[in-house]
């Protein structure tokens, strides 16, 4: 083929169902040849026109491509080389009441936690994400945002730069809600109050209980 498809050997891709058989599933992964995904390859309910995270692979037994839905069993389990702080690639797959279990770097299991998140996440995004912690079982926790001093001194800047360009003037304070700030900032409220902080102490900016301000020169 001269198109380019969604997904190559051994990576992960969210694909449209096309239709649902018996004997399995077929997914757009667009080219002209749908992929097939054998009964056994599927995890949960297959309906036509939604999307699923899926991995292609060979098939031992009749040497030819294929694809399967289950995502936990193709990752790794038995090491992780990441480390707190670095910058991965992360693709959502499934959402349970803790938090939304993702792909890493396409090799290992993640997790984002619900109360960090504060904007739409759907089913085969491909988010920047950032290593919280590296667990015993080698599953990872992972922020949206980055984290630490380095993490701060960005969004000074980042908070600077907007109050900057709304004429000095921000009606958020450390009591807005953690929703509204990444709404508008694209930041958690922790970073935001050490954002703030830091510009207070700079004497750069001025605190009111409707807003943030530039104190100007």
């Amino acid at each position: 083929t001269t198109k380019t498809p969604k997904l190559l050997l051994n990576q992960f891709a969210a694909l449209e169902a096309k239709s649902k058989v018996s004997f399995g599933a077929f997914f757009d992964m667009g080219i002209d040849k749908d992929l097939f995904v054998p009964e056994a390859e599927i995890v949960e309910k297959i309906t036509p026109g939604e999307f699923y995270v899926v991995k292609l692979y060979i098939d031992e037994k009749t040497n030819r491509l294929a694809g399967t839905t289950k995502i936990k069993s193709s990752l790794f389990k038995d090491f992780c080389d990441l480390e707190v702080g670095e910058k991965v690639s992360a693709v959502p797959f499934e959402e349970n009441e803790i938090g939304i279990n993702v792909i890493v770097n396409n090799s290992f299991a993640g997790i984002l936690y619900k109360n960090e998140v504060f904007k739409p996440i759907r089913v085969g995004d491909n988010l920047t994400a950032y290593v919280k912690k590296v667990r015993d079982d080698n599953r990872v926790d992972l922020s949206l945002n980055r984290f630490g001093y380095r993490a701060v001194d960005d969004n000074v800047d980042k908070l600077y730069e907007v109050l900057s360009a709304t004429k000095g003037e921000l009606n958020l304070t450390d009591k807005s809600s953690p929703e509204e700030i990444y709404e508008r900032l694209g930041m958690s409220k922790k970073i935001f109050k050490k954002a703030i902080g830091s510009l207070y102490k700079q004497k750069l900016l001025q605190m009111s209980s409707t807003g943030i301000s530039l104190i100007e020169d």
